[in-house]
């Protein structure tokens, strides 16, 4: 899915193209990954989610990303950050403001509210459902119910096989 793997039987197909026939780096601007484990630079918050990119203070993102409160106590979105630094919670939602920013069309969410409390996991996934998804496609891997609320499609995973649940 990812494209890390060339794989040789079976299709996967992204808006109706064989993933074969996307080129990587085309296929790469179109793709956001949410993972368990989110790296954070050493350097600002604002590069942090931008990466290197232009991003004002006064961004929606970070209001839609739940980090008003990381930003009041750094003081400014220029002030340095570190993995050491932030809670799990709080690197996933710089993760999830990098979704934001760059707006792709294919967002693959690994667990991506593994790190937050009940509440803040119900107002970023609702974040997502009230964002013009129209022409995005989401693949949302979960152990917990309420991410699994954006699908319009559920499979299980279990022993190797899928079990289409809606």
């Amino acid at each position: 899915m990812l494209k890390n793997i060339d794989f040789k039987a079976g299709s996967i197909f992204v808006n109706g193209i064989d993933l074969h026939d996307i080129d990587k780096k085309s296929y790469y601007d179109k793709l956001s990954l949410i993972s368990q484990n989110v790296f954070i630079f050493t350097d600002t918050l604002k590069d942090n989610i931008s990466y290197g990119g232009r991003l004002d203070k006064k961004s929606h993102i970070f209001k839609e990303a739940r980090l008003e409160k990381l930003i009041n106590s750094r003081k400014s979105i220029e002030t340095f950050i570190s993995s050491d630094e932030l809670s799990g919670g709080e690197k996933q939602r710089i993760a999830i403001a990098r979704v934001l920013y760059k707006n792709s069309d294919l967002i693959v969410l690994d667990e991506f509210t593994a790190a937050l409390d009940q509440e803040n996991e119900k107002e970023i996934v609702d974040t997502f459902m009230n964002m013009n998804n129209k022409d995005k496609i989401y693949i949302t891997i979960s152990h917990r119910k309420y991410p699994l609320s954006m699908a319009n499609k559920i499979l299980d995973l279990n022993d190797g096989s899928f079990k289409e649940l809606i």
